[in-house]
């Protein structure tokens, strides 16, 4: 199974860098939602982040030649992304604030842009996972996790009673943990309920 994903994983590189688009697409759909992620979280502006995103698998279709390694294009987008942040910021905010902001930031392996990628990382994977779960049980993990709405709220919205709403909670939190592990779940349930974006 292990061999099966790694040999896709190359045909689809083999693909992109041949300048097949199924190999583009292969690799739009696999990151896409992470680096989108990483652009807002830098920005803080959902539209301008999804602007310096298409920019960056632009670019990457651009050059699909030079990048042979699905790490090569992993890191292309990341700092792609990172750079374009950087000037929409450097426009937009004071030197002081951006120097504040962004301290370190010519590094990628810098703390602050690690930190948002491997957060952009785990989401994605999180969402992922979301198609495992069953309508309801999504629609009240995003309501309670995502959305910040409390029990009688989304029992509201949902039209369901509050124990209905934590019966669906449970069952979503035990099919994310069979999926990705307890540390994961809890570590995206804290962020999105203390300030996530």
């Amino acid at each position: 199974m292990q061999q099966q994903s790694h040999d896709n994983i190359h045909l689809q590189v083999q693909a992109f860098q041949s300048g097949d688009i199924t190999g583009f697409n292969y690799f739009f759909d696999l990151h896409y939602p992470a680096v989108c992620h990483f652009a807002t979280s830098l920005l803080k502006d959902q539209v301008a982040a999804e602007e310096i995103t298409d920019d960056a698998f632009i670019k990457l279709w651009q050059r699909h030649h030079l990048y042979n390694t699905p790490g090569a294009i992993k890191a292309f987008l990341y700092r792609t992304v990172r750079n374009a942040a950087i000037d929409v910021l450097r426009r937009t905010k004071t030197q002081a604030s951006l120097q504040k902001e962004f301290q370190n930031s010519a590094d990628t392996t810098a703390p602050f842009i690690l930190q948002h990628i491997i957060r952009a990382e785990t989401l994605a994977q999180v969402y992922s996972a979301f198609d495992i779960l069953p309508v309801r049980c999504r629609e009240v993990f995003t309501r309670l996790y995502i959305e910040g709405k409390t029990f009688e709220e989304t029992a509201e919205d949902l039209k369901l009673s509050i124990n209905n709403v934590r019966n669906h909670k449970m069952r979503a939190l035990t099919l994310l943990r069979g999926q990705l592990g307890n540390l994961v779940v809890l570590l995206v349930c804290t962020y999105f309920l203390y300030g996530g974006t």
